[in-house]
């Protein structure tokens, strides 16, 4: 090809002999910028850019995309870069930048383009290995490990899930052998023998599992979703930023504790999820904040400061918009979700100005008949009975000072728990009844239990695997769980703990009735489990 012939490119490209020389003496010092990954080659006086099987003379690699004519490493065409890391001759992207100003992009990429962006480049040689792949790659192997992770996780539920069912088949086929050994025997009826059936099973409970929560102590109180998650509350740990409180999931499957979620500036007094949408977890603390958080996807849905510290509160089981809080000073409001101002959409205490007791407990009682709130202060137990107008009715008054309510749902019970005194040196358990007539609740068994209460535990009231309503509470004196058939009061289980019990909850998992108590540092689940 002749000279005449030659693109004009090639002519552009060409160094003066005389010029370079005069470049070379001015060495500047070779230090290599923070750009990663580039790779250093002292065999060539060239600047590379891409990957190695690349042609080292390339066009696009070596020249200045604004005047085309090739970097150097010094002067004023020395190679320099922007903040959004594109490379360019130093003295184009000044003139460049300069001519339009403030509305200056990048000529490649078009991001926003400043003169102080302009990073001279001290370098000799310069390769950009192309790691595309490799960052391809990575990402893929993520999901697949996060893809194992599920996998591993619905194995082990399908596998308990299996044992669980070959379980209750094998009770199945020893009841089914049962009921045709009395049939035969001409005892009755098969719904006769069923009920005898019932009567003979016998349970027992044992420790399943102690999992620590948290090593600097503080943990107070349990909830559980209804479907597999338990949560904790808890300080923040002593090294983290936050000095907070908030919450630790856990799962009910697994139980392994995950990270923890902060909440409010100071501690947790009550915290519920709502029974409907299980992804709503309400909290209450004396910072006078009410929360409502998604824990799907750990964010804060609803806010609210109101007047005075909160002591409880509890969510309403015919609306899973609308939920209750109680105050330091004995008042008591109902919000709603929907509303937009968050102002409360009923005082239910506004006709009481003289009460100025902590709600210290909170329950929604839903019945065909009779449907209210439980109020639990602390020398009063109260029903709001809601008809017409809301009609307060005191259910007990005591000289002792109140210390917890547990509800239970499915019989409409009623537990109430005192601190000791010197008149009464033991905990007392009050057992409520539903009324159909009369007064909503009647008393119907008091428990005596520990004569030392340090940590202002709470007990629990729930429904055995037989069927049989039980009391469950902390013995601080033997730091063990009693539970108490609430058919005459009888202690049936004594579970020794590690730590004590400020909480106890519980919860099914699987089909299979487990009891947790939260302590200090550490979570005890127990499990009950029939015996053959």
């Amino acid at each position: 090809m002749s000279n005449e012939e030659r693109s004009p490119l090639r002519q552009r490209r060409r160094v003066d002999t005389d010029a370079t020389s005069d470049i070379e003496q001015v060495q500047e010092p070779e230090v290599f910028t923070s750009i990663i990954p580039f790779v250093a080659d002292e065999g060539k006086d060239t600047i590379e850019q891409g990957s190695e099987h690349d042609e080292p003379d390339s066009d696009e690699e070596t020249v200045c995309s604004i005047c085309f004519e090739p970097w150097t490493t010094a002067g004023s065409h020395r190679v320099a870069c922007l903040a959004c890391g594109h490379l360019y001759g130093k003295k184009c992207i000044e003139k460049w930048i300069a001519s339009a100003g403030k509305n200056a992009v990048c000529p490649q990429c078009k991001s926003k383009a400043r003169k102080q962006d302009i990073r001279p480049l001290f370098v000799r040689n310069l390769k950009a290995l192309d790691n595309t792949e490799l960052e391809r790659t990575q990402q893929t192997l993520e999901k697949t490990r996060e893809e194992l992770r599920k996998t591993e996780l619905a194995h082990a539920n399908a596998l308990a899930l299996l044992r669980t069912r070959e379980s209750e088949i094998q009770k199945l086929n020893t009841r089914i052998t049962l009921l045709k050994e009395s049939l035969g025997r001409g005892e009755g009826s098969i719904e006769d023998a069923n009920n005898e059936f019932d009567a003979a099973k016998r349970w027992d409970i044992t420790l399943e599992r102690n999992v620590e929560v948290n090593k600097d102590g503080g943990c107070r109180l349990l909830a559980y979703d209804g479907q597999r998650i338990l949560v904790t509350s808890q300080p923040a740990s002593q090294n983290r930023l936050f000095k907070g409180y908030g919450i630790r999931k856990i799962c009910s499957v697994t139980l392994v504790p995950s990270k923890f979620h902060p909440l409010h500036e100071k501690p947790i007094t009550d915290m519920a999820f709502n029974p409907e949408k299980y992804d709503q977890f309400l909290s209450v603390s004396t910072d006078k904040y009410v929360k409502i958080t998604d824990m799907q996807r750990n964010v804060e849905v609803f806010k609210v400061l109101l007047d005075y510290p909160l002591t409880s509160a509890a969510w309403c089981t015919e609306n899973s918009n609308q939920f209750y809080v109680g105050t330091s000073l004995g008042h008591i409001s109902l919000y709603d979700l929907r509303k937009l101002d968050k102002e409360a959409v009923e005082k239910i205490t506004q006709n009481e100005p003289t009460i100025t007791s902590p709600v210290y407990g909170l329950a929604h009682v839903s019945k065909a008949k009779r449907s209210g709130l439980l109020a639990l202060r602390l020398k009063q137990f109260s029903f709001y009975e809601f008809q017409e107008e809301t009609k307060t009715q005191c259910l007990l008054s005591d000289d002792d000072l109140f210390n917890c309510l547990s509800y239970e749902p499915s019989t409409h019970s009623v537990l109430i728990t005192t601190k000791p005194s010197s008149k009464h040196p033991n905990v007392r358990h009050f057992v409520y009844s539903p009324n159909e007539d009369g007064a909503p609740f009647s008393p119907s068994v008091t428990i005596s239990g520990s004569s030392k209460m340090r940590f202002l535990s709470q007990s629990t009231m729930f429904l055995n695997p037989g069927g049989k309503l039980t009391v469950g509470s902390s013995l601080e004196t033997a730091n063990c769980v009693a539970l108490w058939d609430c058919n005459g009061g009888k202690l049936s289980y004594t579970l020794p703990l590690r730590d004590g019990a400020c909480d106890l909850l519980s919860f099914y998992s699987n089909n299979d009735l487990f009891l947790g108590a939260i302590g200090e540092q550490s979570l005890s689940v127990f499990k009950w489990h029939e015996l053959t």
